[in-house]
């Protein structure tokens, strides 16, 4: 789905606008939190962007550093905006702590990896 972000005046009070997120250029932001404790409950969040030219399928991957796939977090059609994905502590169970872990954005012709560090 489109991507909005939620926005107060400068006072930090008033109403709550809903703005869209419309971008010309596909990104891949940091997780986070990073470093991420595998006892966290929440997890870590992985955000993308993708640009407003139409649906387009998208693959997000977490690897291990021996560049195995510990989870295919999306393989799917998404809309232009912002996407958050979340990448839940019991996928981060998987990994052995203190290892940096990598995910891959697939999208169209773009492609960008990312690292982040599993603790304990």
């Amino acid at each position: 789905t489109a991507g909005m972000i939620r926005r107060t005046d400068t006072a930090g009070v008033g109403g709550i606008e809903s703005v869209p997120v419309l971008s010309h250029a596909t990104a891949l932001h940091q997780n986070y939190p990073n470093p991420v404790s595998q006892s966290r409950h929440g997890g870590t969040t992985i955000l993308f962007t993708l640009p407003d030219e139409g649906r387009r399928h998208v693959t997000l991957t977490l690897y291990d550093a021996l560049g195995r796939i510990v989870a295919s977090l999306v393989d799917e059609n998404r809309d232009p905006g912002l996407h958050s994905v979340s990448v839940p502590p019991t996928v981060l169970a998987q990994i052995p702590s203190n290892q940096i872990v990598y995910y891959t954005l697939r999208a169209g012709e773009y492609q960008a990896t990312r690292q982040m560090l599993v603790i304990e």
